[in-house]
């Protein structure tokens, strides 16, 4: 979770020609920080849509997974 809040973040920094915060799972001042300067409504769309990307991969790598898929993604929209 913490490296696809700190992926989001970072697509909406480039947007903004800001740095970007280091990806890698630990969510310290920085990547609060960087969540904090976002828009709201942009970030958590962002995370969402990196949250079903992510449900996707497990699914297809793990195919016995795939039956959890249906509700992952439901789980990623809310």
């Amino acid at each position: 979770a913490g490296h696809l809040a700190q992926r989001a973040a970072n697509v909406l920094l480039q947007s903004a020609g800001l740095p970007h915060v280091v990806e890698d799972g630990v969510i310290g001042s920085a990547t609060i920080a960087a969540i904090n300067s976002a828009d709201p409504v942009q970030f958590h769309q962002q995370l969402c849509q990196f949250c079903a990307e992510f449900y996707r991969h497990v699914a297809a790598n793990n195919p016995a997974q795939a039956v959890n898929l249906a509700g992952w993604l439901r789980r990623a929209a809310a």
